[in-house]
């Protein structure tokens, strides 16, 4: 039988039963539509974190005063400890602070390069009539500067000497006031005024010079800090400087594991610990599309079944005039693939928008911007496809196999 004539027969059979034959690619779009949707949305997730992640110094350990019991519970999913958890300033007895003595203490560490001081505290922000509550981070120019990933809209960065200066997000800038903040323009914090000299792409922070900060806010008292930011010589020798921190501080602070009252936090483990839930995320998103498709392939052969059942006195006479059981197999399983190519192409164009309004509702809720891909691409669209095809070719084997092998005066005398 000819390719073009065994064609034509697969489109017959498709249009059949034309609500069959539409309820069964309404299931194939359904679980497309999903795999489509949850695939890119899981690409849009991972290039965003990614893009967050490339943002980290991983030759960077963070400090904090506080600990909480719970941190050595935590496990990555690969069994190893996963970086501790913090508790905010004063947040075990509202008297654990990290002290001069700390940061002496850190700066004799074999492999330390460079040891920053910050202060953070609520502070009042006064511009143009209008009032905002924001979080103020106070840095020590000379080190801390150099220990973060602060990218500028505009302006510059503080420099030594700076005393009434501040730098701040550029959502603080066009967003939370009903004027925009221009470069330069003088604003009040705390009854305080302040000119803005850079502004922060991609941020809701205000930094200000760490000796300007404890004039600012109330609950600051000098040498004291709620963060200390240690850069090492060298990323490979993180771990070890961890470990020399720690040994270090228990003895600085008089305390033991069951009484540590600080947290170390190395930026690599962090990395590595958002990687690992990522890749999580996407498994059980990916199990997720394949059960959805999986319900559209059992729709698929239930319907071939019934295909057979009601061609089986056609399949006879197809057989008494010359037609082999290799052209009646291909005849059903190019009426599968059918299923698959109709019902993949509408899922895929129905997952395309989909995945663009929820990921538009994504980024709306969240406070940072990305730059990266949304997670949408020609491959993804092309392995929906093709996943549609694969799914309804493999669930239609079985009913194309049994039609294929029917005897030809069993099949006339079929009613």
């Amino acid at each position: 039988m000819k390719l073009n004539r065994t064609f034509s027969l697969s489109i017959n059979l498709l249009f059949h039963s034309k609500l069959r034959t539409w309820l069964t690619i309404l299931g194939i779009v359904i679980g497309i539509g999903c795999f489509v949707t949850i695939f890119a949305l899981g690409n849009g997730m991972e290039n965003f974190i990614n893009e967050r992640m490339s943002k980290l110094q991983i030759d960077l350990i963070q400090v904090t005063p506080g600990y909480s019991r719970a941190g050595a519970a935590l496990r990555t999913p690969d069994g190893k400890q996963a970086p501790e958890i913090g508790i905010p300033f004063g947040g075990m007895s509202g008297t654990v602070v990290l002290e001069d003595k700390d940061v002496s203490a850190l700066k004799s560490i074999s492999g330390v390069k460079l040891v920053g001081k910050e202060i953070t505290g609520n502070a009042e922000i006064y511009f143009a009539g209008e009032s905002l509550t924001r979080r103020i981070t106070g840095m020590s120019l000379e080190e801390s500067l150099h220990l973060t990933t602060i990218e500028l809209d505009s302006g510059r960065m503080l420099q030594q000497g700076d005393k009434y200066a501040v730098l701040i997000g550029d959502k603080i800038a066009e967003e939370y006031f009903s004027k925009e903040i221009p470069l330069n323009m003088i604003i009040s914090i705390n009854d305080k005024s302040f000119r803005v000299v850079g502004i922060m792409d991609n941020s809701m922070d205000v930094i200000m010079p760490l000796d300007t900060a404890y004039e600012i806010l109330p609950d600051s008292k000098e040498g004291e800090y709620d963060v200390l930011l240690v850069k090492v010589e060298n990323k490979d020798i993180v771990d070890d400087v961890v470990a020399q921190i720690n040994s270090k501080l228990f003895l600085t602070r008089h305390v033991n594991e069951k009484t540590k009252n600080f947290t170390v936090t190395a930026m690599k483990d962090v990395a590595e610990v958002v990687n690992q839930m990522t890749d999580a995320m996407l498994l059980f998103l990916t199990i997720m599309a394949v059960i959805a498709l999986v319900v559209g392939g059992v729709g698929i052969a239930n319907t071939m079944f019934t295909s057979v059942l009601e061609r089986t006195k056609d399949i006879g006479i197809m057989k008494s005039i010359g037609a082999k059981n290799s052209d009646i197999f291909l005849i059903f399983i190019l009426n599968s693939a059918l299923f698959g190519l109709i019902g993949g192409a509408i899922g895929v164009t129905l997952g395309y928008f989909l995945h663009g309004v929820l990921w538009q509702m994504i980024i709306a809720s969240s406070t940072l911007t990305f730059h990266g891909s949304a997670g949408f691409t020609i491959g993804v669209a092309l392995q929906g496809i093709l996943l549609a095809v694969g799914v309804s070719v493999i669930s239609g084997l079985i009913p194309a196999y049994r039609a294929s092998k029917l005897k030809p005066v069993q099949a006339l005398r079929y009613e």
